[in-house]
Formats: structure tokens, C-alpha cells, sequence
């Protein structure tokens, strides 16, 4: 499993619900979204745009917020700094959007939101006053993601919950899975984004419908959908 990139506690616990690879900190209440996952559920163009808003802007110590360079320690109170659990990258980039700041991996492109990030996603998203409008530009062709499915991402052998495992965005069984892969949590619900329910953010004719697609999925990934409207709207 991942160490956490806020606390450094040993392992996160993964956990895929609505097409959203999550881990999760047990210790610090911390959450991390893997970009491959994000690039399934949001488009590559969403993540693109998130990735250039955090591009050259500084870390933040989570001990004492001083802003971080590029050392390995914070020059303030000497605490760790913040690095992305799957590549690496660190100090992790702080990006903004309608007030609320995430932490961005410009490596690999995921993203992380510590308790305090996280709490203040949710009431923001939940005040919303808007329903969440957000229509794309017809003239400018989007991408569509690949919609990710249960199968080994090596051997396509249809997977169980219990038996699956996550590594870079993927799933895998356990004969292929990498070293270094984590069970997925049994709540695996391969996310389908020509499913109505779920319709697909990076789509050029797609007009959101507002709470009720929100409120489809989990609290926190609904909150993150609303994120990346305000970041692309």
C-alpha cells in the first residue's frame, strides 16, 4: 500500500467507487486521487488544466504552512514535505479554484486534499448556490476517455472485488498485478461513462445536469467533480 503524502503514515487503503481510485489515510483523514483514474472519470483536458494552474506554484507545509521550495524538509519546522505516493514528486504544487486548494502531482498527475483541504471541498461544494452549469464549447473538440472496465488490465480476465488489485490507475488479478499493488476495497463499481447516470464530463456536446449528477455519486468524489467544474468553467 501507499504511504501518506500528508502524514508519511505507512499505508492508505484503496477504494474505487464511481470510477474514482481513491486511497485513503486512515491516521490523518487524508485522500488521494491516482491521475490515471482521474484522466478516466474527468478527460485528460480537465487534468491538463489543473496541471497548468499548479505548475511553479509552491508547496505548503501541512505542520506550519510555510510556502515550500524544493528541499526535502520545510525550512520553517523542519517536517517533511508533502510527496505524491505513487511517483515520487515533491513538494507536492498547491492549485486553487473557487477558494478551494488541492494538492497536485504535476508528475503523474494526482491529486490529494489533507483533512483540512478535504472538509473545505465538501462545505464549499454543498453551498454551491449555482447548479453547477458547466457547457462545453461545441467548436472545440474534446478527447473522450476510455472507459475503464473490470478486467485485468493484463490478462482481461473478469475480476471479482475481492479479488482485484489497483496499481497506476488500473486494475489487475492477483497473478499479474505488480509488485507493489493494493487490494481494492470490495465496493468496486467499474465506473461507465456512457451511462446516463454518470454522463461524461469531457464530452464537447455535454451540458451537466447540476445536483442531481452530484449527488449520484459518493460525497467526495461529487465534491471533486464540482472542483474541476470551477476549474474549467
Amino acid at each position: 500500500m501507499s504511504a501518506c503524502p500528508f502524514c508519511h503514515y505507512p499505508s492508505m487503503r484503496p477504494t474505487l467507487l464511481g470510477g474514482f481510485l481513491r486511497e485513503e489515510c486512515g491516521a490523518c483523514r487524508a485522500v488521494w486521487f491516482e491521475g490515471g483514474s482521474l484522466a478516466e472519470v474527468m478527460g485528460n483536458p480537465a487534468l491538463v488544466v489543473l496541471v497548468r494552474k499548479a505548475l511553479g506554484k509552491p508547496g505548503e507545509c501541512k505542520h506550519c504552512q510555510t510556502a515550500l521550495g524544493l528541499a526535502p524538509s520545510c525550512p520553517s519546522c523542519g517536517a517533511d514535505v508533502s510527496r505524491c505516493p505513487q511517483c515520487g514528486t515533491g513538494p507536492l504544487a498547491v492549485a486553487t479554484a473557487a477558494e478551494v486548494p488541492v494538492d497536485v502531482c504535476t508528475g503523474c498527475r494526482g491529486v490529494g486534499l489533507d483533512a483540512g483541504e478535504l472538509e473545505l471541498l465538501l462545505r464549499a461544494a454543498k453551498e454551491a448556490p449555482d447548479p453547477w452549469p458547466l457547457e462545453r464549447d461545441a467548436s472545440t473538440p474534446q478527447p473522450e476517455p476510455e472507459p475503464p472496465d473490470s478486467h485485468c488490465a493484463r490478462c482481461r480476465r473478469e475480476l471479482e472485488p475481492e479479488h482485484a488489485f489497483s496499481w497506476e490507475g488500473k486494475t489487475w488479478c492477483g497473478s499479474c498485478a505488480p509488485r507493489g499493488a493494493s487490494p481494492v476495497k470490495a465496493t468496486l463499481t467499474p465506473y461507465d461513462p456512457w451511462n446516463d447516470e454518470y454522463d461524461d464530463l469531457a464530452s464537447s456536446d455535454n451540458r451537466l445536469r447540476g445536483r442531481e449528477r452530484r449527488n449520484a455519486l459518493p460525497e467526495v468524489e461529487g465534491a471533486l467533480m464540482w472542483f474541476f467544474s470551477k476549474l474549467l468553467g
